[in-house]
C-alpha cells in the first residue's frame, strides 16, 4: 500500500509541476505562422516516423529551423504548407506545433491516474479493516468443506474459492460460504474437512472465511 501511496502522490505532485510549466509557457508563448519545408525521419522500435521540419521568423526577424516533436507513420503536413507555431521568445528554437500544445491535458491525465492511486489505496485500505473487524470481534462458526471451484473475471484470469456449508439450526437450511478469490489452486492444501467462517458481529450475512492454512 505503501509503493500505491507513493505512485499516487508523485503523480499527483508531477501533474502539479507540469501545469504550473505549461501555464507559465502560454502566459509567455508567440504565436507565429510557420512554414513546412520537409520531413526528418526517426527509427524506433523498426518503425519509420516522420517528424515535419519547420521555419518560422521571429517577432525579432530570427529565422528559426526547428524539427516538431510530432510524428506520423507518413509525413503530416505538406512541403510549403503553413502552421501555426508557439514559441517561448527565451527559447525559440524549442517552438511546438500549437495544434500539439495543451497546458492541461498531460496533468489532467497524471491527475486521473493519480487520483485512481489512491481511490484504490482507500478501497484496500478499508477492506483491510474491515476485515480486520471481522476477524477480531466477529463470531467463529465452523463449516463443512464443499468443493473449490474456478472462474474467470473480466480480464480472463482464472481465480479459484473454496466453498463451503453449514446448517442453520434457526431455519433448518443449509448457508453456502465463499472464499476470497485465489489466484492459485488451493486443493492440495485443505486437509481437513472443518473450515472456520468469521461472521460479521452486526451482520452474519457479511463474513470471512478463515484460509489462514494456505499460508
Amino acid at each position: 500500500k505503501y509503493i500505491l501511496f507513493i505512485i499516487g502522490l508523485s503523480l499527483l505532485i508531477g501533474a502539479v509541476y507540469i501545469y504550473l510549466n505549461e501555464k507559465a509557457f502560454s502566459e509567455r508563448a508567440i504565436i507565429v505562422e510557420g512554414t513546412v519545408i520537409g520531413s526528418s525521419v526517426s527509427i524506433s522500435n523498426d518503425k519509420v516516423y516522420y517528424h515535419p521540419v519547420i521555419t518560422f521568423k521571429t517577432n525579432e526577424e530570427k529565422n528559426i529551423k526547428f524539427v516538431a516533436s510530432a510524428s506520423g507513420y507518413s509525413p503530416l503536413y505538406s512541403v510549403g504548407e503553413s502552421i501555426e507555431i508557439i514559441y517561448d521568445p527565451t527559447h525559440p528554437e524549442e517552438a511546438i506545433i500549437k495544434k500539439y500544445f495543451s497546458a492541461f491535458g498531460t496533468p489532467i491525465l497524471m491527475s486521473f491516474f493519480g487520483t485512481l492511486f489512491f481511490i484504490i489505496l482507500f478501497i484496500f485500505h478499508f477492506s483491510q479493516k474491515k476485515a480486520k473487524y471481522i476477524y477480531e470481534k466477529g463470531t467463529r462458526i465452523i463449516t463443512v468443506f464443499d468443493s473449490v471451484k474456478q472462474s474467470y473475471n473480466l480480464k480472463g484470469k482464472k481465480f479459484f474459492q473454496i466453498y463451503t456449508t453449514c446448517l442453520d439450526t434457526k431455519t433448518n437450511q443449509k448457508k453456502v460460504y465463499k472464499s476470497e478469490k485465489l489466484f492459485f489452486d488451493p486443493t492440495d492444501f485443505i486437509k481437513s474437512k472443518n473450515i472456520t467462517v468469521i461472521l460479521h458481529p452486526e451482520n452474519p450475512t457479511k463474513y470471512l472465511m478463515d484460509i489462514s492454512f494456505l499460508a
